[in-house]
């Protein structure tokens, strides 16, 4: 190996002054940040389950997909005949886990 392609010590300062100016005027990516809204308190949830005909099945599950889940089809259906239901069962909440990495 050649003397002249010796690694040559990081000048931290001189690298730093020649980012800045170049990237200075670069918004950030990341934005203002917010406070978070409170979380609200959990609704206990239950699960139900219900014996029928492999026909009923196959249409609750092709109708709960159609409203994007069994669920939200239940509570809209109860809903819609005149029954109080929670809005957290008519729009329920994503379970999947925010801000991690699957």
């Amino acid at each position: 190996m050649s003397k002249a392609f010796k690694i040559q010590p990081l000048n931290t300062e001189d690298l730093n002054r020649a980012l800045t100016a170049v990237t200075g005027a670069i918004p950030t990516a990341t934005g203002p940040t917010t406070a978070l809204p409170p979380a609200s308190p959990r609704m206990r949830i239950v699960q139900v389950n219900f014996k029928c005909s492999e026909e009923l099945a196959e249409l609750i599950a092709r109708l709960g997909a159609e409203a994007g889940s069994t669920r939200r089809f239940i509570a809209r259906l109860m809903a819609a005949a005149g029954h109080p239901v929670p809005p957290t069962d008519i729009n329920p909440p994503d379970p999947r886990k925010r801000g991690q990495a699957a």
